[in-house]
């Protein structure tokens, strides 16, 4: 099969965990022989990530166009749209090209065009997501999301991101959090480990972590 993956966010080099999330399955489909190709935002390129072409470009909202050419020029089996795309446009331009290949990541809820979590509440891409052939939710606490809100059944699929480094450092015995910030629930883990001050609290920061977070963490 071919599959095609599109994405507001950059994925060479991929800077998040939706990013690593995209990229881990697609190796995963092509080393099972699917052709695999990303059209993303970032720094115009077109690379290989190991067997994945990414074809980064600039402003590619604005020039979503690109898109529509490379989904009539690649002809996908389907075409994967993360969820990182605040406006919802490449969920559209994927839709008016493929509406019948349409497959949705749902990764960051601020990004849904549903729910409460929100930032940008949109019916009619939230019709098209319910229209898609397929949602990913990526644990079973956001399939729970989707079908609250959206009332449609999402498949899970537990990203492969973490490798034997990864795991050798969270057997260290911290509890640990992952890009601290409000949006990841800062408040909640700083309250633990007030509650808990016997037990060891760690933190990485990461793209949404502030200088303010982090004095919080340190007092």
């Amino acid at each position: 099969m071919r599959i095609l993956l599109t994405s507001n966010a950059s994925h060479y080099p991929a800077r998040g965990g939706s990013t690593r999330s995209n990229l881990a399955w697609l190796e995963h489909l092509s080393a099972g022989g699917h052709e695999c190709r990303v059209v993303c935002s970032g720094g115009q390129s077109e690379v290989h990530a190991g067997s994945v072409s990414i074809l980064s470009v600039d402003g590619l909202v604005r020039n979503r166009g690109v898109l529509t050419a490379e989904i009539r020029g690649f002809n996908p089996d389907f075409v994967l749209v993360s969820s990182e795309d605040l406006n919802h446009l490449l969920l559209r331009e994927a839709y008016a090209a493929a509406p019948d290949r349409l497959v949705y990541l749902a990764h960051t809820p601020q990004f849904f065009p549903f729910g409460p979590a929100s930032w940008n509440p949109d019916p009619q891409a939230a019709a098209i997501v319910g229209k898609a052939r397929a949602i990913v939710a990526i644990g079973t606490h956001m399939q729970g999301y989707v079908r609250e809100h959206l009332g449609c059944d999402a498949i899970v699929i537990h990203p492969p991101i973490y490798g034997k480094a990864q795991a050798k450092a969270c057997s260290t015995g911290f509890i640990l959090m992952v890009n601290p910030c409000v949006v990841k629930g800062i408040r909640v883990f700083l309250e633990l480990a007030r509650r808990f001050p016997q037990l060891p609290f760690a933190a990485l920061k990461g793209w949404g972590t502030t200088s303010a977070d982090l004095r919080k963490g340190s007092s």
